[in-house]
């Protein structure tokens, strides 16, 4: 009932029983939606995730998680970082081993004990024609604290 994330028609949603297979399972995070867009000679995904962690600032959050993807054995580097009243909002780069250069503009909501992340994926070489939709569905979050 916190937040509300609208996004636009033609999108695939995961069923709610499927996100551990596309998900690591952890016990500290657990998913909430995974959106898929296929578009021509591109692809898009669209994700939010829970996350346990105590962190009181943006920039704790983003070393605390730039930690935690570097022992899942993937490369991670912020691009650009923006702190606001709810967490940040950050835009980053991926190196998957094997799987190529991913581009990435992501939302952080921090609460006390949980943080909740919604990241906007694409592969690097698609990233110009995908951006402004990434910043649309973003900056369209409705999250309340009440």
């Amino acid at each position: 009932g916190k937040l509300r994330v609208p996004y636009p028609a033609g999108w695939i949603e995961f069923p709610q029983e499927q996100l551990s297979s596309i998900f690591p399972t952890e016990e500290t995070s657990t998913p909430l939606f995974f959106l898929q867009k296929i578009g021509a000679g591109s692809v898009a995904q669209f994700f939010g995730m829970e996350i346990q962690m105590e962190t009181n600032t943006f920039d704790e959050f983003l070393k605390t998680f730039l930690e935690d993807v570097q022992k899942h054995g993937w490369t991670m580097e912020i691009i650009s970082a923006k702190t606001d009243g709810w967490g940040g909002t950050f835009e980053s780069r991926y190196l998957v081993r094997g799987g190529g250069a991913f581009h990435a503009k992501e939302r952080v909501v921090l609460e006390k004990e949980r943080a909740y992340l919604f990241s906007f994926f694409a592969q690097e070489t698609n990233w110009n024609s995908v951006s402004g939709k990434a910043q649309l569905i973003l900056s369209s979050l409705q999250y309340t604290n009440q």
